[in-house]
This record gives C-alpha cells, sequence and structure tokens, in this order.
C-alpha cells in the first residue's frame, strides 16, 4: 500500500501531466469525483496535490465552487519576468567567478543547438535546449531554494502544452546567450547582469514577442489543444 505522501507526490504528477498534454485547459473546472474515479483515490491525497497545486499557482481553490485552473495573464508574465530576471541575475553574479572556459564552450555549444532547433521549428528541442543553457549556470549555485523557484515560474511559464514557438523571438534570445557569454569571457560582470536582467528577462524589451505567443483565449486555446491532439493522432 502507497502511504499518503507517496500518493499525493503522484496525483500531483497526474494532474501536472494533464495540464502538459491540454487535458486541463487553463479556465476550467476541475471534475474532483472524476479525478477521484479514474485514479480510485479518496479525496485527501486528492486534495493534499491541489493545495500544492495552488500554493503554486497551477491552480485556484474556490471554497464551495470547486477548483480552477489558472489562466496565465499578461500581469503574470510580467510579474514572472520579473521575478526571473531577478533571481537568474542574482544567481549569475554569485558564480560568476565559478563560470571557467570549458563551461562556457558547453554553454555555447548548447546555444548552438538551441539555434539550430530555432531555425528548424523543432518545439521539444528549443524547450530542452533554452532549459539546458540557463541550466550550465544555475547548476553552478548552492541555494537551492533559489533553483527550485526558477523551476517553478518557468514550469508557469512554459509547461502546458507546446506552441509553435516564434522562430525569430528563439533566435533573438540565442543572441543574448552568446552576448553573456561575450560578457563572461572578458570578465565584464556589469555588462553580462545587464543583458540578463534589462533585456534577457526584460518584459518591457520583450512584450511584442510576448504577447502574440500568449495571445490565445480560452476557446482558441481549446480549438489549438484539439488541433495539436489531432496530430498526434488522437480521438
Amino acid at each position: 500500500m502507497l502511504n499518503l505522501h507517496s500518493l499525493r507526490k503522484q496525483i500531483y504528477q497526474y494532474l501536472r501531466r494533464q495540464m502538459h498534454e491540454g487535458d486541463l485547459i487553463p479556465g476550467s473546472t476541475l471534475d474532483l469525483n472524476r479525478i477521484s474515479r479514474e485514479l480510485g483515490v479518496s479525496k485527501t491525497p486528492l486534495r493534499d496535490a491541489l493545495i500544492q497545486l495552488d500554493v503554486e499557482g497551477f491552480v485556484t481553490i474556490l471554497p464551495r465552487r470547486g477548483v480552477r485552473v489558472n489562466v496565465l495573464t499578461l500581469d503574470d508574465i510580467e510579474n514572472i519576468y520579473e521575478i526571473l530576471g531577478a533571481l537568474e541575475t542574482s544567481v549569475i553574479s554569485s558564480v560568476f567567478h565559478k563560470i571557467d572556459a570549458e563551461k562556457l564552450i558547453a554553454m555555447e555549444r548548447i546555444n548552438a543547438d538551441y539555434r539550430r532547433a530555432a531555425l528548424a521549428g523543432d518545439t521539444e528541442r528549443i524547450y530542452r535546449m533554452n532549459l539546458s543553457f540557463h541550466d550550465a549556470f544555475l547548476s553552478l549555485s548552492g541555494n537551492a531554494q533559489a533553483k527550485r523557484l526558477i523551476e517553478l515560474l518557468k514550469q508557469r511559464l512554459y509547461d502546458f502544452p507546446r506552441r509553435a514557438y516564434i522562430s525569430k523571438w528563439e533566435l533573438k534570445n540565442a543572441a543574448d546567450h552568446l552576448l553573456l557569454i561575450e560578457h563572461i569571457r572578458k570578465g565584464d560582470v556589469v555588462s553580462a547582469l545587464g543583458v540578463w536582467k534589462d533585456r534577457h528577462w526584460s518584459y518591457a524589451y520583450q512584450e511584442t514577442y510576448i504577447r502574440r505567443f500568449y495571445a490565445l483565449g480560452i476557446e482558441e486555446y481549446k480549438s489549438e489543444m484539439a488541433q495539436l491532439k489531432g496530430g498526434r493522432g488522437e480521438p
């Protein structure tokens, strides 16, 4: 028998996977009775998993009205960009002395793969390579709490079904990556931090692409998810 902690974790992962695959649409209300029946679990571990999702910002528990999957608004995105800019810039500052020539070569290699994926329109590889580039310097930090918060915030931004990425935006980000590498190689910490906070994670600087990428309303989102599933051969 699984203990409640393990069961809660499995239910949490199941619900996150449902969001990732587009089976739980932003703005929709969860049918807790259906989920409980499908998983063959009681309401207690389900409730605990939902509390965690609420704390992390993926859902909102509405007293006596159920649980709603959160919609990511432009205000949410602007706030997340501000927080991520501050956190990642702080990490770069703290690990700057640890980013050696070997690490920079590895970052260049990852960025080249990221750029090729952007040119090819390879959605999954774009996602993975972008995270890998950031992880190259984040992994040097011993601040586990900051890294966990960064991970959660990026999941809020990206971890719904992968939409068609905007190639120009990805190539622009790849150029930011190269600028960061260049400034680190020169030992110019001020310019490196400026590129990351005032350009790469600046909502104002990225706003045109952000608005295009997150422009879909709920009905359009449902239609897109149906098309994606159809492309995967699902009913």
